[in-house]
């Protein structure tokens, strides 16, 4: 059981403050459970969750020369010698002397032994026809390849979260899985079969170079992918691969085709996209435009989530992590597939989260739960780095849905009141997570959970994405206009975009000014502020872009907190327009600018030149 999964009046009972009845705890009736069992079997007591000095220190009795529990409402029980209590722990960063003092110890170093017998474990699992077909050259590309891309990783590239080379691994093993399954031998557990498109030898070391590009490779930021890039390429002339990854851009770019036998773009930005349906400022949050980013992560996260893996996204603030996630999940899937989704939040508590996910399962014989029958849960936890730290550390949401990560259940908390803590196995449930990077309220995960998910990063989008993006946008809502003003569309989301880079880089956050943040949301709600426009209102170029240094004042200036920094926003406003959009400032503005930067101009103050 995990420990940090319940309330400590859940594990070892309570007495409610109402009625003054005493609620049993699930470790109280465990532990008296084995302690009546007077067969001569081993029984263990596994905590497997972070320990802290509060509810451990409960258990100083039973863990020194005394072996009893003694509970608040006057119980003692005693201990057999046939029971021993086991914790499983992280680390033991904040139990207190005594624990340490009662407790044997057993540390783990997992260098001592390395990721090689994960491989060879999971080698030894593939089915038998392919096990003694492929298993040979697969431990050899994982001889050439594997250990060697890892120790790059971890000397020059950052990642986004830190991850364990063990999580790296069983990533790679378990993208393998998902684009070897179309040679597996036909099952009932292969919900979709489709005909393999050839022999499995000509795909083996292109499948395998995919998926060390997005386990080894997927964890690092944007500059860390150009520097993975050029470490794979020489690697693959290092050891004469025949994969032929073409040369322009990188191996991010591309996808192997399976069917074609060849790497291909994932999406060409130089092909004009339209949309489906007109943008409103309404609906302006649900568009999405297909870029190489959606294109990449939609494929990934369907790969993985119809083979049944657990998919964690992370990546700044505004990338489309949450978008992305919802499109796929909910309008995307198959029809077994039911789907539950969760925000958390600082105040969120195991307790609640817990009762969310208990709605919507039903039961299906004694002791196990799941969605009906034919059907798959697949259960989307939006910002699961959000809830808050207890005082020792503890985030008891992420410790529960870590119980059912290792244990696949969790104790019916209901079923105390009948003296009986039955544990409810959890079955065709999968989780789907996104969180942003530790900062701003966001704080950092434990590795025992991230280690059950695949890691997908989303990166920041480059310049020609976020102009791609908004270009579309933008003409798709200046369709009915005149032709005058759809002529500016471009023009005017390269001076946007430019505006944006511009603050992102020069408007720091400093302890006076902390909240000079900028985000790609601040740059959408510049346009989302022009999908307002009327189209009898804009009729000619110099309106439609007033109405855009409006809008751009509002969201970037209206954050400035002093004259200077203000006059140097207006100023770069100013060089922006004569120089991106073609039109004269003074001549499209003219005293209309007194109304938008009244403020500053009123008092007369001289503005800085950071231009």
């Amino acid at each position: 059981m995990n420990p940090k999964s319940i309330t400590m009046g859940q594990l070892y009972g309570e007495v409610h403050k109402t009625t003054a009845e005493w609620t049993e705890g699930v470790l109280a009736m465990l532990i008296r459970e084995d302690a009546q069992d007077m067969s001569p079997k081993k029984k263990w007591t596994v905590f497997d969750g972070p320990v802290d000095a509060v509810w451990i220190e409960n258990l100083n009795t039973v863990l020194d020369d005394n072996k009893k529990l003694c509970l608040t409402s006057g119980e003692i029980i005693a201990l057999t010698p046939h029971q021993t209590m086991m914790f499983e722990v992280e680390d033991l960063a904040v139990a207190s002397p005594a624990t340490v003092s009662r407790c044997g110890m057993i540390y783990m170093e997992p260098g001592d032994i390395g990721v090689k017998p994960l491989i060879l474990t999971a080698l030894q699992k593939l089915p038998d026809d392919i096990r003694s077909q492929y298993s040979s050259a697969l431990e050899k590309l994982y001889d050439d390849y594997f250990e060697k891309t890892i120790g790059f990783l971890r000397s020059s590239l950052k990642e986004v979260i830190p991850t364990s080379n063990v999580n790296l691994t069983q990533s790679h093993i378990n993208l393998m899985e998902c684009l070897m399954k179309p040679w597996y031998p036909i099952t009932d557990e292969l919900e979709e079969r489709t005909d393999p498109p050839g022999e499995l030898s000509s795909h083996l070391e292109s499948f395998f170079i995919f998926g060390l590009i997005w386990s080894v490779g997927g964890t690092t930021d944007l500059t860390g992918r150009t520097k993975f890039d050029a470490f794979l390429r020489s690697l693959l002339v290092l050891n004469k691969s025949s994969v032929d990854i073409p040369l322009e851009g990188t191996c991010y770019d591309y996808r192997y085709d399976s069917e074609t036998k060849t790497w291909s773009l994932w999406l060409d930005l130089s092909i004009p996209v339209s949309l489906k349906t007109r943008v409103t400022a309404k609906e302006f949050a649900n568009v999405i435009v297909p870029t190489v980013d959606t294109k990449r992560y939609t494929y990934l996260l369907d790969l993985l989530v119809k083979n049944g893996k657990q998919v964690l996204c992370t990546g700044p603030t505004g990338t489309g992590k949450s978008v992305i996630i919802k499109e796929k999940i909910i309008n995307n899937m198959p029809s077994r597939y039911q789907t539950l989704i969760l925000s958390f939040s600082a105040q969120t508590s195991a307790n609640q989260t817990q009762d969310i996910i208990d709605g919507k399962i039903d039961k299906r014989r004694k002791g196990v739960f799941g969605p009906p029958p034919g059907k798959k849960l697949i259960i989307f936890v939006d910002d699961v780095n959000m809830p808050k730290k207890e005082r020792y550390g503890a985030q008891p949401p992420i410790e529960l849905l870590r119980q059912w990560l290792d244990h696949r259940g969790w104790y019916d908390r209901k079923a105390l009141q009948a003296g009986n803590p039955p544990f409810k196995e959890i079955i065709d449930v999968q989780f789907v997570c996104a969180m942003g990077p530790p900062g701003g309220g966001r704080n950092p995960i434990t590795a025992r959970f991230t280690r059950h998910f695949n890691l997908i990063s989303f990166t920041q989008l480059q310049t020609e994405t976020l102009q791609h993006i908004f270009s579309t946008i933008l003409s798709n809502f200046l369709e009915p206009f005149a032709d005058a003003v759809k002529a500016i569309c471009s023009p005017l989301v390269q001076a946007t975009v430019e505006v944006y880079n511009t603050c992102t880089n020069v408007l720091l956050p400093t302890p006076a000014r902390a909240h000079y943040t900028f985000n790609l949301r601040d740059l959408a709600k510049v346009f989302q502020g022009l999908c307002c426009a009327n189209k009898g209102n804009i009729t000619s170029p110099s309106l439609l872009l007033q109405l855009w240094v409006h809008e751009c004042s509002r969201v970037f200036s209206d954050r400035l907190i002093d004259d200077n920094d203000r006059g140097w926003f207006q100023n770069l406003l100013k060089k922006i327009t004569n120089e991106k959009v073609g039109l004269k400032w003074d001549d499209v503005m003219g005293g209309i600018s007194r109304l938008i930067f009244a403020d500053f101009m009123d008092r007369h103050a001289e503005p800085d030149n950071r231009v």
